[in-house]
């Protein structure tokens, strides 16, 4: 939990300038495509990755398919788990996260930004 609350006070004035700009790419498709999205979302993770002093190591990529999809399921519930695939990942990816989760701050915008999925826990659909 310090770790966390480090991230976010080291990380305040980036979250000020990043927080706005997330939202107003992720309000224009039309203008921002997929991959700009998406690199602004990675070098987002990076500043949050490097501030919390966390290494990522990403193994076994060379046995990911290279053309369709695949899905990946997160070992736990950590806070760091969609950060690492992104900063790991060179091609855009998206994920399903819980609908109230997902309306935090800064995680309702990253959520917009890569158009990933919010999923109402209780509804039975």
């Amino acid at each position: 939990m310090l770790r966390f609350i480090w991230v976010i006070v080291s990380c305040l004035f980036l979250i000020m300038y990043y927080v706005p700009k997330m939202s107003y790419y992720a309000r224009h498709p039309e203008k921002y495509g997929e991959d700009i999205c998406y690199q602004m979302a990675q070098v987002m993770c990076n500043h949050v990755r490097r501030r919390a002093f966390i290494k990522t190591v990403a193994t076994g990529m060379e046995n990911l398919p290279k053309e369709g999809g695949y899905i990946m399921y997160a070992n736990h519930q950590g806070k760091y788990d969609v950060l690492g695939v992104i900063v790991s990942h060179d091609k855009p990816i998206t994920y399903v996260m819980d609908a109230k989760r997902s309306k935090l701050f800064i995680a309702d915008q990253l959520t917009d930004l890569v158009k990933a999925q919010r999923l109402d826990k209780e509804d039975i659909k």
